[in-house]
């Protein structure tokens, strides 16, 4: 006969692979806002030792920032856009999102203007990735596909 899986080997969802894999893609931005912010002199100092728990707490970076985002950030952006235009509701989402990844990037760097730095080129490099899901979001006018 063909070889068989063995009943004791341990086998991962395809789903949960690919959730990981979408964590650790969307992380490469913020991978490199901290880099670039890391080779600037006085402003990106980070901070000394810690090397395991940092990656471990850059991969959920992005589940949190998203979670926040969406669930937090917009409906507060909403509210500011419905009692003044449109531009005010982008601009306030995008100055509380950058306040959000602030304080989450503030663990990596001694000052706070390294995280404010990497704040600003993480959603710099973020941008192509909510403009390719915007560009393939299916209209809100349009059906739901089954």
């Amino acid at each position: 006969m063909g070889a068989e899986a063995s009943s004791d080997a341990r086998h991962i969802p395809v789903k949960v692979v690919f959730l990981l894999g979408i964590v650790a893609v969307v992380a490469l931005p913020l991978v490199v806002a901290i880099i670039v912010t890391g080779l600037l002199p006085d402003i990106g100092r980070t901070r000394p030792g810690g090397e395991g728990w940092r990656l471990l707490h850059l991969l959920w970076i992005y589940p949190v920032f998203a979670f926040v985002t969406w669930f937090v950030l917009e409906p507060i952006a909403r509210r500011v856009g419905r009692a003044t235009s449109h531009a005010a509701e982008v601009a306030t989402e995008t100055v509380l999102a950058w306040l959000l990844l602030c304080a989450l990037l503030g663990v990596f760097f001694e000052h706070t203007a390294g995280a404010a730095v990497a704040s600003a080129i993480a959603i710099a490099t973020l941008r192509p990735f909510t403009y390719l899901l915007e560009r393939t979001a299916p209209r809100d006018e349009d059906p739901r596909p089954a």
